[in-house]
């Protein structure tokens, strides 16, 4: 009886896992997600080791999220009359080259704050067509029956990645250095 009720359990929590697609998306969310808060972290850590400033790392960060705080509300519509896959290629393609720079850069020591600014900027520019264009595709994976498991498991992966992210980050920097962290970013978009 109890094993029955767990596997019952089970099935429905995973239940969207079931459909190939998502799942291949999902565990690509999961990587892409943990990579995200690497470099967010890194980022920050970056703009410490430059200038030492706490001023300079708030207008990094402003400069992060200001994007999706002024362009969130007009950015659905845009991403309703796009093809959702092609944003994403688009986004995540992105991602990972501008990771790939920070790696390079802060390899050679060659980073600069305006780089920083710059690429705080980019970043979050990429991120405001990238997290509407998520939650739409979502639904055209799984359909109305288990969008409510999948936006579920999203959340969960999202929240997972928000503390494992930092925890890697954390080590990965200490153990090979800040451009690891990018590096690995750059391959998990």
């Amino acid at each position: 009886m109890v094993s029955t009720a767990l596997q019952s359990l089970a099935g429905e929590t995973f239940a969207s896992l079931k459909i190939r697609n998502f799942k291949l998306y999902f565990v690509g969310l999961c990587t892409s997600q943990i990579g995200d808060w690497m470099q967010n972290v890194a980022l920050g850590w970056l703009v410490l080791q430059v200038t030492g400033s706490g001023v300079a790392l708030g207008i990094v960060l402003a400069l992060r999220f200001a994007p999706i705080l002024l362009g969130g509300p007009f950015t659905g519509a845009i991403v309703d009359s796009l093809e959702k896959k092609r944003i994403l290629y688009f986004t995540q393609g992105g991602f990972g080259i501008l990771a790939l720079l920070l790696a390079v850069l802060q390899y050679f020591g060659s980073v600069e704050l305006w780089m920083i600014y710059c690429f705080a900027l980019v970043i979050g520019a990429l991120d405001l067509l990238d997290k509407p264009t998520r939650q739409t595709f979502v639904h055209l994976m799984v359909g109305p029956d288990n969008l409510r498991n999948a936006v579920s498991l999203n959340s969960t992966a999202v929240n997972l990645a928000r503390s494992i992210g930092p925890l890697f980050a954390g080590a990965l920097s200490a153990s090979f250095g800040l451009a690891f962290c990018f590096l690995v970013k750059a391959f998990s978009a």
